[in-house]
């Protein structure tokens, strides 16, 4: 499974497109990843070409390029084109880290696998239908994610 949690995925998915200016240069990221057909079968703007993009990563968490997970691909293209503060805060929180030479860290061992525990916890809520604690745990991650949180003070 990959490294990091559809909620990273997603902030990241934001970021690029912030980030992307010319289809051409998403193409070449596609080809870049050989991801050919998601390169050559998506037509428009930069806006729908990374809607595509995002729904054919969460659809394929297990693919890969040369080993690495695409989706990790995916979130160091938009920590390398400028890490923002919510994407900072939801790497760590996937157990990542960026260190003092700008490398992409793991923080915790992978045995952990902090975004499939989280996945898992969503997943369990739902099911057994506990809709407020739900409701509650996006809240908290989504704030903690943007660096809305209390500081307590003694």
């Amino acid at each position: 499974m990959a490294n990091f949690s559809r909620t990273t995925l997603f902030i990241a998915y934001e970021h690029l497109r912030r980030q992307i200016k010319y289809p051409a240069e998403f193409q070449d990221l596609m080809y870049q990843w050989e991801l050919d057909d998601l390169a050559e079968k998506t037509v428009g703007g930069i806006a729908p070409r990374m809607q595509d993009a995002f729904r054919w990563l969460k659809d394929h968490p297990d693919s890969k390029h040369n080993g690495h997970f695409h989706i990790d691909l995916f979130v160091e293209e938009a920590l390398r084109r400028g890490a923002e503060e919510t994407l900072l805060r939801s790497i760590e929180r996937d157990g990542f880290m960026i260190d003092g030479d700008g490398v992409l860290r793991r923080m915790l061992p992978e045995a952990l696998d902090l975004p499939a525990a989280d996945d898992e916890v969503h997943l369990l809520l739902s099911r057994h239908g506990l809709t407020t604690p739900l409701g509650h745990l996006t809240q908290a991650i989504t704030a903690h994610a943007a660096g809305n949180w209390m500081k307590l003070c003694h």
